[in-house]
């Protein structure tokens, strides 16, 4: 499936509404990345990272249905974050 305008300016629209809005999601994943990004990226601030929560998401599921008017929707998961063990 090929990434649509609008799927580029919904995901950047949900990772800084995760990211931005509290101090509670310290990660986001989303369809539309390879890599999951530490909110502290996302909004460039350090105290961002320290979250208890990772938030997944395909923010536009079904966008090659917009053409054709049929329906879209936003799909998520709230996960709590668990730190990886000590190398």
């Amino acid at each position: 499936e090929s990434v649509q305008k609008l799927d580029v300016v919904c995901n950047e629209v949900m990772m800084r509404a995760f990211c931005g809005s509290s101090s509670s999601v310290a990660a986001v994943a989303s369809e539309e990345e390879e890599e999951a990004r530490l909110c502290s990226a996302v909004v460039d601030s350090e105290s961002a990272e320290f979250g208890d929560y990772v938030a997944v998401f395909d923010p536009l599921d079904g966008s090659a249905n917009i053409d054709s008017s049929l329906p879209v929707g936003t799909i998520f998961g709230i996960y709590k974050y668990k730190s990886l063990p000590p190398a």
